[in-house]
Protein backbone atom coordinates (compact mmCIF):
# COMPACT_ATOMS: atom_id res chain seq x y z
CA UNK A 1 0.00 0.00 0.00
CA UNK A 2 1.48 3.11 -0.99
CA UNK A 3 1.31 6.17 1.28
CA UNK A 4 0.87 9.75 0.00
CA UNK A 5 0.58 11.56 3.54
CA UNK A 6 4.28 13.21 3.68
CA UNK A 7 4.29 13.65 0.08
CA UNK A 8 5.72 17.28 -0.72
CA UNK A 9 6.86 18.00 -4.24
CA UNK A 10 7.01 21.54 -4.94
CA UNK A 11 8.63 22.93 -8.62
CA UNK A 12 8.01 26.76 -8.67
CA UNK A 13 7.92 28.41 -12.23
CA UNK A 14 7.98 32.12 -11.76
CA UNK A 15 6.49 34.19 -14.28
CA UNK A 16 3.36 36.89 -14.60
CA UNK A 17 1.58 34.37 -12.19
CA UNK A 18 3.35 31.58 -9.51
CA UNK A 19 2.47 28.02 -11.00
CA UNK A 20 3.50 24.85 -9.06
CA UNK A 21 3.90 22.12 -10.92
CA UNK A 22 3.35 18.75 -8.91
CA UNK A 23 4.85 16.63 -11.65
CA UNK A 24 7.31 14.79 -9.59
CA UNK A 25 6.74 14.06 -5.83
CA UNK A 26 9.71 13.04 -3.26
CA UNK A 27 9.00 12.22 0.89
CA UNK A 28 10.08 15.47 2.67
CA UNK A 29 10.37 14.40 6.76
CA UNK A 30 10.35 17.89 8.19
CA UNK A 31 6.66 18.55 9.21
CA UNK A 32 7.71 21.83 10.31
CA UNK A 33 8.44 23.41 6.98
CA UNK A 34 6.84 26.83 7.20
CA UNK A 35 4.91 26.73 4.09
CA UNK A 36 3.77 23.41 2.00
CA UNK A 37 1.75 21.59 0.11
CA UNK A 38 1.03 18.10 1.61
CA UNK A 39 -0.94 14.93 0.44
CA UNK A 40 -3.37 12.96 2.35
CA UNK A 41 -5.11 9.07 1.78
CA UNK A 42 -3.63 5.97 0.65
CA UNK A 43 -4.52 3.86 -2.04
CA UNK A 44 -7.31 5.19 -4.59
CA UNK A 45 -8.61 8.30 -4.86
CA UNK A 46 -9.31 10.76 -2.33
CA UNK A 47 -10.79 14.45 -2.56
CA UNK A 48 -10.20 17.46 -0.40
CA UNK A 49 -13.51 19.19 -0.17
CA UNK A 50 -14.13 21.74 2.86
CA UNK A 51 -11.64 22.93 5.79
CA UNK A 52 -11.96 23.97 9.39
CA UNK A 53 -9.64 25.70 11.76
CA UNK A 54 -9.78 25.19 15.11
CA UNK A 55 -8.61 27.98 17.88
CA UNK A 56 -5.60 25.88 18.64
CA UNK A 57 -4.64 26.35 14.70
CA UNK A 58 -5.64 22.47 14.31
CA UNK A 59 -6.90 21.91 10.73
CA UNK A 60 -9.93 19.56 9.97
CA UNK A 61 -10.21 18.90 5.99
CA UNK A 62 -12.85 17.12 4.76
CA UNK A 63 -13.07 15.14 1.68
CA UNK A 64 -14.03 12.08 -0.36
CA UNK A 65 -12.29 8.61 -0.78
CA UNK A 66 -12.65 6.01 -2.79
CA UNK A 67 -10.64 2.91 -2.07
CA UNK A 68 -10.20 0.88 -4.88
CA UNK A 69 -12.27 -2.51 -4.60
CA UNK A 70 -14.40 -1.31 -1.77
CA UNK A 71 -18.14 -2.53 -2.09
CA UNK A 72 -19.26 0.69 -0.55
CA UNK A 73 -18.13 3.25 -3.24
CA UNK A 74 -17.20 6.71 -2.45
CA UNK A 75 -17.02 7.52 1.43
CA UNK A 76 -16.30 10.78 3.34
CA UNK A 77 -12.70 11.36 4.64
CA UNK A 78 -12.18 13.51 7.67
CA UNK A 79 -8.26 14.42 8.72
CA UNK A 80 -6.84 16.24 11.57
CA UNK A 81 -3.80 18.08 11.09
CA UNK A 82 -1.27 20.71 13.08
CA UNK A 83 -0.96 23.57 11.49
CA UNK A 84 2.37 22.63 10.38
CA UNK A 85 0.04 19.82 8.04
CA UNK A 86 1.10 17.02 10.32
CA UNK A 87 -1.48 14.30 10.43
CA UNK A 88 -2.90 13.73 14.12
CA UNK A 89 -5.83 11.37 12.80
CA UNK A 90 -8.07 10.48 9.59
CA UNK A 91 -11.34 9.29 9.54
CA UNK A 92 -13.82 6.89 6.90
CA UNK A 93 -17.60 7.39 7.25
CA UNK A 94 -19.83 5.97 4.93
CA UNK A 95 -23.02 3.08 4.26
CA UNK A 96 -23.75 1.18 1.44
CA UNK A 97 -24.55 4.34 -0.53
CA UNK A 98 -22.27 6.39 -2.29
CA UNK A 99 -21.47 10.06 -0.34
CA UNK A 100 -20.00 13.09 -1.44
CA UNK A 101 -18.78 15.74 1.26
CA UNK A 102 -20.63 19.38 0.55
CA UNK A 103 -19.99 21.13 4.54
CA UNK A 104 -17.57 21.27 7.61
CA UNK A 105 -18.54 23.82 10.44
CA UNK A 106 -16.85 23.90 13.85
CA UNK A 107 -19.51 24.51 16.85
CA UNK A 108 -18.99 26.78 19.45
CA UNK A 109 -18.55 23.14 22.05
CA UNK A 110 -16.21 22.32 19.71
CA UNK A 111 -18.04 19.67 17.84
CA UNK A 112 -17.43 19.06 13.82
CA UNK A 113 -20.30 19.17 12.12
CA UNK A 114 -20.26 17.04 8.65
CA UNK A 115 -22.76 17.17 5.96
CA UNK A 116 -23.08 15.30 3.16
CA UNK A 117 -25.14 14.20 0.32
CA UNK A 118 -25.52 10.27 -0.01
CA UNK A 119 -26.92 8.77 -3.40
CA UNK A 120 -29.17 5.57 -3.37
CA UNK A 121 -29.83 6.37 -7.34
CA UNK A 122 -29.33 8.22 -10.61
CA UNK A 123 -31.82 10.89 -9.28
CA UNK A 124 -32.22 10.43 -5.98
CA UNK A 125 -29.88 11.94 -3.25
CA UNK A 126 -30.38 12.85 0.49
CA UNK A 127 -29.41 14.46 3.06
CA UNK A 128 -26.51 12.97 5.64
CA UNK A 129 -25.10 15.09 8.54
CA UNK A 130 -23.11 14.02 11.91
CA UNK A 131 -21.23 15.30 14.45
CA UNK A 132 -17.98 14.40 15.33
CA UNK A 133 -15.75 15.30 17.97
CA UNK A 134 -12.30 16.70 17.84
CA UNK A 135 -10.48 13.52 18.65
CA UNK A 136 -12.25 12.35 15.22
CA UNK A 137 -15.15 9.95 16.99
CA UNK A 138 -18.66 9.47 15.69
CA UNK A 139 -21.05 11.65 18.40
CA UNK A 140 -24.37 12.41 16.53
CA UNK A 141 -26.48 11.07 13.34
CA UNK A 142 -29.73 10.84 12.36
CA UNK A 143 -31.10 8.60 8.46
CA UNK A 144 -30.10 10.56 5.85
CA UNK A 145 -33.01 13.18 5.68
CA UNK A 146 -35.22 15.16 2.37
CA UNK A 147 -38.37 15.97 1.59
CA UNK A 148 -39.54 12.72 1.51
CA UNK A 149 -38.69 12.82 5.39
CA UNK A 150 -40.41 15.90 6.25
CA UNK A 151 -43.64 15.93 4.19
CA UNK A 152 -43.54 12.33 2.09
CA UNK A 153 -42.46 14.11 -1.28
CA UNK A 154 -40.60 12.20 -3.25
CA UNK A 155 -37.37 14.55 -4.39
CA UNK A 156 -34.07 14.68 -5.27
CA UNK A 157 -32.31 16.31 -2.40
CA UNK A 158 -28.94 17.73 -2.40
CA UNK A 159 -27.43 19.40 -0.08
CA UNK A 160 -24.58 22.57 -0.40
CA UNK A 161 -24.20 24.37 3.21
CA UNK A 162 -25.20 23.92 6.74
CA UNK A 163 -25.00 26.72 9.24
CA UNK A 164 -25.27 27.35 13.24
CA UNK A 165 -28.57 28.68 14.49
CA UNK A 166 -28.89 29.76 17.77
CA UNK A 167 -30.88 26.82 18.21
CA UNK A 168 -28.96 24.41 16.07
CA UNK A 169 -28.77 24.19 12.46
CA UNK A 170 -30.04 25.18 9.04
CA UNK A 171 -28.95 23.18 5.61
CA UNK A 172 -29.40 24.86 2.44
CA UNK A 173 -29.64 22.67 -0.97
CA UNK A 174 -31.90 22.08 -3.67
CA UNK A 175 -34.49 20.06 -4.24
CA UNK A 176 -36.36 18.35 -7.65
CA UNK A 177 -39.67 18.88 -5.73
CA UNK A 178 -41.27 22.06 -7.84
CA UNK A 179 -45.01 21.28 -6.88
CA UNK A 180 -46.79 24.38 -6.44
CA UNK A 181 -43.98 26.80 -6.66
CA UNK A 182 -45.53 29.06 -8.79
CA UNK A 183 -44.58 27.18 -12.16
CA UNK A 184 -48.09 27.95 -13.78
CA UNK A 185 -48.76 24.39 -14.92
CA UNK A 186 -45.50 24.40 -17.01
CA UNK A 187 -43.94 21.99 -14.75
CA UNK A 188 -41.23 20.92 -17.35
CA UNK A 189 -40.02 24.71 -17.40
CA UNK A 190 -39.63 24.29 -13.35
CA UNK A 191 -36.31 22.03 -12.64
CA UNK A 192 -35.46 23.00 -8.70
CA UNK A 193 -36.03 24.99 -6.18
CA UNK A 194 -34.23 26.18 -3.39
CA UNK A 195 -34.09 24.16 -0.24
CA UNK A 196 -34.05 25.04 3.37
CA UNK A 197 -34.01 22.63 6.41
CA UNK A 198 -34.03 23.22 9.76
CA UNK A 199 -32.49 21.01 12.56
CA UNK A 200 -32.81 21.27 16.60
CA UNK A 201 -29.65 21.04 18.23
CA UNK A 202 -30.19 17.68 18.69
CA UNK A 203 -29.74 16.98 14.96
CA UNK A 204 -34.09 16.05 14.56
CA UNK A 205 -35.89 18.14 12.53
CA UNK A 206 -37.73 21.85 13.45
CA UNK A 207 -41.43 20.84 12.90
CA UNK A 208 -43.39 23.57 11.31
CA UNK A 209 -40.76 24.85 9.19
CA UNK A 210 -41.52 25.65 5.17
CA UNK A 211 -38.81 23.99 3.44
CA UNK A 212 -38.74 24.90 -0.31
CA UNK A 213 -38.92 28.16 -2.43
CA UNK A 214 -38.75 28.92 -5.92
CA UNK A 215 -40.13 29.96 -9.19
CA UNK A 216 -39.91 28.32 -12.71
CA UNK A 217 -36.41 27.54 -13.88
CA UNK A 218 -33.87 26.46 -11.58
CA UNK A 219 -33.71 27.56 -7.89
CA UNK A 220 -31.15 26.43 -4.84
CA UNK A 221 -30.32 28.04 -1.52
CA UNK A 222 -26.15 28.23 -1.14
CA UNK A 223 -26.34 29.65 2.76
CA UNK A 224 -28.61 30.58 5.38
CA UNK A 225 -27.45 33.09 8.07
CA UNK A 226 -29.95 34.07 11.16
CA UNK A 227 -29.81 37.52 11.68
CA UNK A 228 -32.41 37.50 14.77
CA UNK A 229 -34.46 34.97 16.57
CA UNK A 230 -37.04 35.57 14.06
CA UNK A 231 -35.24 36.38 10.29
CA UNK A 232 -32.94 34.10 8.52
CA UNK A 233 -31.09 36.02 5.37
CA UNK A 234 -30.84 33.50 2.26
CA UNK A 235 -28.12 33.40 -0.59
CA UNK A 236 -28.78 31.36 -3.48
CA UNK A 237 -29.16 31.76 -7.19
CA UNK A 238 -32.52 31.79 -9.71
CA UNK A 239 -32.61 31.20 -13.42
CA UNK A 240 -34.99 34.25 -13.68
CA UNK A 241 -33.72 37.74 -15.08
CA UNK A 242 -33.48 40.60 -13.32
CA UNK A 243 -37.21 41.83 -13.32
CA UNK A 244 -38.26 38.26 -12.09
CA UNK A 245 -40.39 37.70 -14.59
CA UNK A 246 -38.85 34.64 -17.23
CA UNK A 247 -36.31 32.09 -16.98
CA UNK A 248 -33.75 33.14 -19.44
CA UNK A 249 -31.64 34.81 -17.49
CA UNK A 250 -29.34 33.35 -13.61
CA UNK A 251 -28.51 35.36 -11.16
CA UNK A 252 -27.65 35.45 -7.93
CA UNK A 253 -30.66 35.23 -5.41
CA UNK A 254 -31.23 36.72 -1.94
CA UNK A 255 -34.42 36.82 0.07
CA UNK A 256 -35.94 36.63 3.42
CA UNK A 257 -37.22 33.88 5.72
CA UNK A 258 -39.44 34.54 8.79
CA UNK A 259 -39.72 32.45 12.22
CA UNK A 260 -41.66 29.53 10.36
CA UNK A 261 -39.06 30.05 6.90
CA UNK A 262 -41.89 31.81 5.39
CA UNK A 263 -40.48 34.13 2.32
CA UNK A 264 -41.83 37.73 2.36
CA UNK A 265 -43.89 39.24 -0.94
CA UNK A 266 -41.57 41.02 -2.64
CA UNK A 267 -38.33 41.13 -0.89
CA UNK A 268 -36.16 39.64 -3.38
CA UNK A 269 -33.22 40.83 -5.23
CA UNK A 270 -31.22 39.25 -7.62
CA UNK A 271 -27.37 40.29 -8.07
CA UNK A 272 -26.07 39.75 -11.42
CA UNK A 273 -25.91 41.21 -14.92
CA UNK A 274 -28.17 40.99 -17.89
CA UNK A 275 -26.03 39.35 -20.85
CA UNK A 276 -24.26 36.69 -18.47
CA UNK A 277 -25.53 34.24 -16.11
CA UNK A 278 -24.29 34.65 -12.59
CA UNK A 279 -24.54 31.41 -9.69
CA UNK A 280 -23.65 31.84 -6.72
CA UNK A 281 -21.41 29.57 -4.63
CA UNK A 282 -19.90 31.30 -1.60
CA UNK A 283 -21.57 33.70 0.99
CA UNK A 284 -19.96 35.02 4.23
CA UNK A 285 -20.33 37.32 6.93
CA UNK A 286 -17.83 40.84 6.69
CA UNK A 287 -16.55 41.28 9.55
CA UNK A 288 -16.45 44.70 11.18
CA UNK A 289 -12.64 45.40 9.89
CA UNK A 290 -14.13 44.45 6.39
CA UNK A 291 -17.36 46.44 6.72
CA UNK A 292 -20.33 44.64 8.44
CA UNK A 293 -22.25 43.19 6.05
CA UNK A 294 -22.16 40.26 3.62
CA UNK A 295 -20.08 39.09 1.14
CA UNK A 296 -21.19 37.36 -2.13
CA UNK A 297 -19.48 35.06 -4.73
CA UNK A 298 -19.85 33.05 -7.93
CA UNK A 299 -19.13 32.32 -11.40
CA UNK A 300 -20.35 34.26 -14.41
CA UNK A 301 -20.51 33.06 -17.67
CA UNK A 302 -21.22 34.49 -21.11
CA UNK A 303 -22.96 32.94 -24.04
CA UNK A 304 -19.58 31.53 -25.29
CA UNK A 305 -19.03 29.65 -22.24
CA UNK A 306 -16.09 31.64 -20.88
CA UNK A 307 -16.16 32.33 -17.14
CA UNK A 308 -15.66 35.29 -14.55
CA UNK A 309 -15.61 35.48 -11.28
CA UNK A 310 -18.80 37.87 -9.97
CA UNK A 311 -18.89 39.47 -6.39
CA UNK A 312 -21.20 41.27 -4.51
CA UNK A 313 -21.25 43.11 -0.91
CA UNK A 314 -24.05 43.54 0.82
CA UNK A 315 -24.84 45.88 4.22
CA UNK A 316 -25.67 44.05 7.73
CA UNK A 317 -29.74 45.25 7.41
CA UNK A 318 -30.90 44.48 4.48
CA UNK A 319 -34.09 46.52 3.06
CA UNK A 320 -34.23 45.18 -0.07
CA UNK A 321 -33.62 48.17 -2.25
CA UNK A 322 -31.05 47.44 -4.81
CA UNK A 323 -29.57 50.88 -4.34
CA UNK A 324 -29.59 51.35 -0.11
CA UNK A 325 -28.01 47.20 0.07
CA UNK A 326 -25.65 46.78 -2.61
CA UNK A 327 -22.48 48.23 -1.87
CA UNK A 328 -20.45 46.31 -4.60
CA UNK A 329 -22.39 44.12 -7.91
CA UNK A 330 -19.78 43.89 -10.31
CA UNK A 331 -17.52 41.05 -12.33
CA UNK A 332 -13.97 40.86 -11.21
CA UNK A 333 -12.61 40.47 -15.02
CA UNK A 334 -10.75 37.15 -14.06
CA UNK A 335 -10.11 34.90 -16.97
CA UNK A 336 -11.09 31.37 -15.46
CA UNK A 337 -11.58 29.81 -19.05
CA UNK A 338 -13.98 27.40 -20.13
CA UNK A 339 -14.79 25.66 -17.18
CA UNK A 340 -17.07 22.38 -16.59
CA UNK A 341 -20.04 22.12 -14.51
CA UNK A 342 -17.82 20.07 -12.06
CA UNK A 343 -15.19 22.80 -11.33
CA UNK A 344 -17.95 25.56 -10.87
CA UNK A 345 -16.74 26.44 -7.41
CA UNK A 346 -15.56 29.66 -5.62
CA UNK A 347 -14.43 30.03 -2.41
CA UNK A 348 -14.43 32.85 -0.05
CA UNK A 349 -12.93 33.35 3.53
CA UNK A 350 -13.22 37.27 5.12
CA UNK A 351 -9.28 38.03 6.30
CA UNK A 352 -9.49 38.72 10.06
CA UNK A 353 -7.53 41.96 9.27
CA UNK A 354 -9.71 43.44 6.26
CA UNK A 355 -10.40 42.01 2.55
CA UNK A 356 -11.51 38.70 1.25
CA UNK A 357 -9.76 35.58 0.09
CA UNK A 358 -10.92 34.33 -2.85
CA UNK A 359 -10.25 30.65 -4.58
CA UNK A 360 -11.43 29.34 -7.43
CA UNK A 361 -10.73 27.20 -10.59
CA UNK A 362 -8.79 27.94 -13.67
CA UNK A 363 -8.50 26.54 -17.24
CA UNK A 364 -5.65 27.11 -19.18
CA UNK A 365 -4.93 24.25 -21.69
CA UNK A 366 -7.79 22.28 -20.88
CA UNK A 367 -5.97 22.17 -17.23
CA UNK A 368 -7.41 22.93 -14.12
CA UNK A 369 -5.46 24.61 -11.53
CA UNK A 370 -6.32 26.52 -8.33
CA UNK A 371 -6.38 30.27 -8.54
CA UNK A 372 -6.08 32.37 -5.57
CA UNK A 373 -6.05 36.04 -5.08
CA UNK A 374 -7.30 38.81 -2.79
CA UNK A 375 -10.21 41.44 -2.64
CA UNK A 376 -10.08 44.46 -1.09
CA UNK A 377 -13.08 45.90 1.05
CA UNK A 378 -13.94 48.14 -2.30
CA UNK A 379 -14.16 44.88 -4.47
CA UNK A 380 -10.85 45.95 -6.24
CA UNK A 381 -7.44 43.15 -6.19
CA UNK A 382 -5.71 43.50 -2.99
CA UNK A 383 -2.73 42.26 -4.36
CA UNK A 384 -0.29 44.05 -7.02
CA UNK A 385 3.18 41.97 -7.35
CA UNK A 386 1.53 39.52 -7.96
CA UNK A 387 -2.59 40.31 -8.23
CA UNK A 388 -3.35 36.37 -7.97
CA UNK A 389 -1.35 33.39 -8.06
CA UNK A 390 -2.09 29.66 -9.49
CA UNK A 391 -1.47 26.78 -7.99
CA UNK A 392 -1.22 23.20 -9.71
CA UNK A 393 0.52 20.63 -12.24
CA UNK A 394 1.11 20.97 -15.81
CA UNK A 395 -0.04 17.57 -16.97
CA UNK A 396 -3.70 16.28 -14.36
CA UNK A 397 -6.79 18.57 -13.72
CA UNK A 398 -6.48 20.03 -10.21
CA UNK A 399 -10.10 21.03 -8.12
CA UNK A 400 -10.08 23.75 -5.81
CA UNK A 401 -11.99 23.09 -2.34
CA UNK A 402 -11.85 25.82 0.04
CA UNK A 403 -9.90 28.92 1.69
CA UNK A 404 -9.54 29.25 5.14
CA UNK A 405 -6.76 31.64 7.16
CA UNK A 406 -4.52 30.35 10.20
CA UNK A 407 -5.11 32.68 13.61
CA UNK A 408 -1.22 33.89 12.78
CA UNK A 409 -2.71 34.99 9.22
CA UNK A 410 -1.04 32.76 7.26
CA UNK A 411 -3.36 30.93 4.22
CA UNK A 412 -4.59 27.43 3.82
CA UNK A 413 -5.73 25.88 0.78
CA UNK A 414 -7.68 22.53 0.39
CA UNK A 415 -8.70 20.60 -2.32
CA UNK A 416 -7.50 17.81 -5.08
CA UNK A 417 -4.51 17.74 -6.54
CA UNK A 418 -3.97 14.98 -9.44
CA UNK A 419 -0.23 13.37 -9.03
CA UNK A 420 1.80 11.27 -10.80
CA UNK A 421 1.42 9.96 -14.14
CA UNK A 422 -1.40 8.34 -13.17
CA UNK A 423 -3.18 11.30 -12.06
CA UNK A 424 -4.26 9.46 -9.02
CA UNK A 425 -6.29 12.07 -6.89
CA UNK A 426 -5.52 12.96 -3.52
CA UNK A 427 -6.59 15.27 -0.86
CA UNK A 428 -4.07 18.19 -0.92
CA UNK A 429 -3.56 21.43 1.96
CA UNK A 430 -1.08 23.80 1.01
CA UNK A 431 -0.18 26.67 3.54
CA UNK A 432 1.30 29.75 2.08
CA UNK A 433 1.81 33.24 3.47
CA UNK A 434 -0.72 36.36 3.88
CA UNK A 435 0.53 37.18 0.17
CA UNK A 436 -0.09 34.00 -1.30
CA UNK A 437 3.29 32.99 -1.25
CA UNK A 438 5.73 30.27 0.08
CA UNK A 439 8.33 32.34 0.77
CA UNK A 440 8.65 35.49 3.20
Amino acid sequence: MKDYRNLLGICLLLAVNLLLSCDTTKNIDDPNKSYFIKYYGNDGDQEGVDVAVGSDGSIYILGNTTPPGSPYGTQLYLVKTDEDGKLIWEKTFGGQYDEQAKDLELTLDNRLIVLASTKKGSAENDILIMSVSPDGAKLDSIPPIGLKTISNEEADDVANSISLTSDGFIISGTTTSVNSKGSGGILPEDTSDALQIRLNSDLTIFKNWTATNGTIGSDGSVKIYQVSPSLFYVFGYSNIDIGGNSIKDCNFWIYPLGVAGDIASGQQMYPGAVITDEKLSSAVVSPPQAGDGFFLAGTSSDPSGNYDVFINKLRKTLSFNVAADYQINKPLSIPLGKLDDTDIKVSVFASQLSGYFLLTNQKSTSINNFYLTKIDNNGGFAWSSPQSLVYGGQKNNDHVGAVAELPDGKIILVGTMSIGDEGQKKMALIKVNGEGKFLE
